[in-house]
């Protein structure tokens, strides 16, 4: 039988023990929740409406993952929007006037998005590489290969932001048969430790910490 939140804080706060768990640190423990309801961010950078158009259709209809899309003909425009909006995977196009895709790249030597280049040109793939790029995808742009990159997106996130013990118990929990295997990971100043939901007392802030409160075993 399910308990609610609120009849699984009715256990004795007496017969307690706790555990301090930075807030930095909280995220990982629900990574998988955060990473199913993230909203992915992307622009487009083409030079081309047309071509910017089909991509768009093609996201909106097939790749529903992408929650916020933006896009851009001008690639100075498309620099100012890098910056204020900031998205997770940014299409560029590589051959265009006055500024190429390659020129764009130049303004941001850490690269805080993920590329994916679309272009009609295959002589670019080498120069792609060098920017550690998710895909280099050729116009037309198949559907397929559109969603592969964006999944390659998402395996290296969610292998991002676990480390190997997290994503491995997430692996676990979404493989458990019975609601009684499933565990919480919490990071500690002492290490990584694994509890079951319904051990878990309360939880209480304490400047940038999390203090939790369990049931004594």
């Amino acid at each position: 039988m399910l308990q609610t939140a609120k009849e699984r804080l009715q256990v004795p706060v007496l017969s307690c023990r706790s555990s301090l768990v930075r807030k930095d640190n909280f995220a990982e423990i629900i990574f998988f929740i955060l990473y199913i309801y993230k909203v992915i961010k992307a622009l487009i950078i083409d030079d081309e409406p047309a071509a910017v158009k089909t991509l768009q259709l093609m996201l909106d209809r097939y790749v529903p993952e992408i929650g916020e899309l933006r896009a851009t003909t001008d690639p100075a425009e498309g620099i100012h929007l890098l910056r204020a909006f900031q998205p997770h995977i940014l299409f560029l196009d590589i051959q265009m006037p006055v500024m190429s895709g390659f020129d764009v790249l130049k303004h941001f030597p850490n690269l805080p998005f993920n590329i994916i280049f679309t272009t009609a040109y295959d002589e670019y793939a080498i120069q792609a590489i060098r920017f550690s790029a998710l895909d280099f995808l050729l116009k037309p742009i198949d559907v397929d290969e559109l969603q592969t990159a964006v999944e390659k997106y998402m395996i290296r996130e969610v292998l991002q932001m676990s480390s190997q013990p997290l994503y491995a118990n997430f692996l676990h929990n979404i493989t458990a048969k019975k609601r009684e295997d499933f565990k919480l990971a919490l990071s500690t100043s002492e290490g990584t430790f694994f509890f079951k939901p319904e051990e878990i007392v309360r939880l209480e802030g304490e400047s940038n910490y999390t203090r939790f409160f369990f049931t004594e075993k």
